[in-house]
């Protein structure tokens, strides 16, 4: 795909992924967007932008893929993993107070979720409250030690619903 049809996806899949969080979270579309990085007065943190008075809910900084040609089981190798170079670039746009995602799919998959956190600081309790399916992918970044896990998005919004919300939300990829 050419550089142009590969922003036009990436493009879409962010306008997608801003609209079902938005349904998961039960407000107007028009709420949650996606940054704009042509602005050059504003500080961009991730691919969508969540609003300051949602972060309660679902405190998360977001970056976005869309992206062939890798496989699951690539994810589990440390050595030129992808998915640890997303994860830097999450962490790098992580706004305070926020933990980093990927989120992410390609061709006729669905969409997968990349929750990564400092081990020091990552809240693994939650996991005990709200068992779900999901896989556990440790790593380092600069000498810092991370954990993440691996979601499908509807069993995201199942683990987030555990943590941070009493309702729960049924939305569809």
């Amino acid at each position: 795909m050419d550089n142009k049809g590969s922003k036009s996806k990436g493009s879409a899949f962010e306008r997608k992924v801003a609209r079902l969080i938005a349904a998961y979270l039960g407000v107007d579309q028009s709420v949650i967007k996606r940054t704009q990085p042509q602005d050059p007065f504003r500080q961009i943190h991730g691919d969508i932008e969540i609003p300051e008075h949602l972060r309660d809910r679902f405190p998360y900084t977001i970056e976005n893929k869309a992206v062939e040609g890798w496989t699951l089981e690539s994810f589990m190798s440390k050595s030129n993993n992808l998915l640890i170079k997303w994860a830097e670039q999450a962490i790098d746009a992580r706004v305070a107070g926020t933990y980093a995602i990927v989120m992410f799919t390609r061709n006729y998959m669905p969409i997968f979720v990349f929750l990564v956190e400092e081990c020091d600081s990552f809240g693994m309790d939650s996991m005990d409250i709200y068992p779900i399916p999901c896989a556990f992918i440790d790593f380092d970044i600069n000498e810092k030690s991370y954990m993440g896990i691996l979601f499908t998005l509807d069993k995201f919004f199942e683990y987030n619903n555990g943590v941070f919300n009493k309702e729960q939300n049924n939305v569809k990829q």
